[in-house]
C-alpha cells in the first residue's frame, strides 16, 4: 500500500499518468486491438472541483452486490458463483466505488471514485495490486466500447493522474434501479408500474445480448444487479460498471479460464435474479426451482404493486418463468440472452392488447 509521500510523489512527478496510460493501452489492445472510441482526460484539479471535493453530499451511489443465490440452486452453481460459504448469505456488501455528481463546463457528470480495493479483490480473486489495477482498466476498455448503447451509461472519460484511475460519464439522474424496488422511504423511491418493469427488463436483456456478440469475443459483464444500473428521466436502464466483466482470453490460464458455457450460466443466472426482482420488488426471494411455475405459486411472488394494477397474470406466469429458465440455465443449455430478449419483447409486447405497442409503432 502506498504512504501519503509516496502517492504525493506519483503526482509531482506524473508517474501515475505514465504507469496508468500504459497499463489502459495494455487493456484496449487486448480487448479491442486498441481501436477504441475516443474518451477525454480529465485533471485531477478539475474533478475536485467538480465534486467538491469528492463531499458525501453528493454521493448517490455505493456501489454493493445484492446477488444473492435462490435456495433451489444446485451445488454445481453455488461453486461457480464462489459462494460455497455459506451460499444464503451476502458478500462484499461495503462496495468497491462511489458515483458522484458533479458540475464540469456548466453541465452535470458522475464521477465514479474507486475505493475499499479489497472487496474488489476479493470478487475476482485478484491477488496482486497489479491484478485490481487491471479490472479498473478494463472497466474503462470496455465501458469505452459500449457507450454507444442507448442502455449503457456513456463513458466521457477518465483522470490517469492519480493512483487509481477516476471515471467520468455523463449524468442521467439519481435514481438507482434497486432505490425504486426496495426502498419505499427512500428520497428517490418511486413505485414502477408492470409496463415500466417489463420494458427495462427488456432493453437490459438486449444491453447484454450486445455485450455477449459485438465483439470478437464474447464478453460477461460479471456482476449484474439492481444497484448497477442507473434510471433516466424516462425510466430508460443505463447499465454500468464493466471492472468485473469476463471474456475468454488465450493468455489466461486454465484456472482462470472459466469458459464461455459456464460464464453465460453466471450471466443469466445473475440476470434471472434481476427479473425475480423485478417481479416481486424484493431483494431476496426463495421459490421453487421449477420453469414449469404455475398460477397459484404466484401469489407469494408477485409485487402488490403489480396486484393492485390488475395486470393479466399470463403475462405474470411468462415473466416469472423465464425468469426461472434464466436461474436455472445450466440445464437449458440452449438459452442464450438473445433469446432471452426476444421473450421479453414478446411479453412486453403482449402487455398493449388493444393497441399497437410502442415498439410497433416504431417499426
Amino acid at each position: 500500500m502506498s504512504t501519503g509521500s509516496e502517492v504525493q510523489k506519483g503526482v509531482k512527478d506524473g508517474t501515475y499518468f505514465i504507469q496508468n496510460g500504459a497499463m489502459l493501452m495494455e487493456e484496449l489492445i487486448a480487448f479491442c486491438n486498441g481501436k477504441s472510441n475516443p474518451i477525454r482526460h480529465f485533471s485531477e484539479k478539475q474533478l475536485k472541483m467538480a465534486t467538491n471535493n469528492y463531499c458525501e453530499s453528493q454521493c448517490f451511489l455505493h456501489s454493493h452486490t445484492n446477488f444473492k443465490p435462490i435456495s433451489d440452486f444446485s451445488e454445481k452453481v453455488l461453486t461457480m458463483l464462489d459462494l460455497e460459504e455459506n451460499p444464503g448469505e451476502q458478500k462484499w456488501d461495503d462496495g468497491y466505488y462511489k458515483l458522484y455528481k458533479g458540475y464540469l463546463e456548466d453541465r452535470p457528470i458522475s464521477v465514479k471514485k474507486y475505493h475499499n480495493l479489497g472487496g474488489l479483490m476479493l470478487k475476482r480473486r485478484a491477488s496482486t495490486d497489479n491484478g485490481i489495477m487491471t479490472l479498473m482498466f478494463k472497466d474503462i476498455a470496455i465501458g469505452s466500447q459500449m457507450s454507444s448503447h442507448k442502455n449503457v451509461l456513456k463513458l466521457l472519460g477518465c483522470c490517469l493522474e492519480t493512483k487509481d484511475p477516476i471515471l467520468v460519464y455523463e449524468f442521467v439522474g439519481t435514481r438507482i434501479l434497486s432505490s425504486c424496488l426496495f426502498d419505499p422511504n427512500g428520497a428517490h423511491y418511486q413505485p414502477l408500474p408492470w409496463k415500466c418493469r417489463l420494458k427495462i427488463a427488456m432493453e437490459l436483456a438486449n444491453a447484454i445480448a450486445y455485450l455477449h456478440t459485438a465483439f470478437l469475443k464474447p464478453v460477461f459483464h460479471g456482476d449484474i444487479h439492481s444497484s448497477n444500473i442507473i434510471l433516466d428521466q424516462d425510466n430508460a436502464p443505463k447499465l454500468i460498471d464493466f471492472a468485473l466483466s469476463k471474456t475468454v482470453r488465450e493468455d489466461e490460464s486454465e484456472a482462470e479460464n472459466l469458459g464461455p458455457k459456464i460464464l453465460l450460466t453466471l450471466e443469466l443466472s445473475r440476470f434471472g435474479n434481476l427479473l425475480l426482482q423485478l417481479l416481486s420488488g424484493k431483494k431476496h426471494l426463495s421459490m421453487v426451482g421449477d420453469t414449469l411455475l404455475r398460477l397459484s405459486e404466484l401469489n407469494g411472488m408477485v409485487d402488490p404493486k403489480l396486484v393492485e394494477e390488475g395486470i393479466e397474470q399470463q403475462q405474470l406466469l411468462e415473466f416469472a418463468r423465464l425468469a426461472c429458465r434464466c436461474l436455472l440455465s445450466i440445464a437449458d443449455e440452449g438459452l442464450t440472452m438473445i433469446e432471452v430478449g426476444r421473450e421479453l419483447r414478446r411479453i412486453y409486447r403482449s402487455s398493449f392488447p388493444c393497441q399497437k405497442s410502442p415498439l410497433a409503432q416504431i417499426m
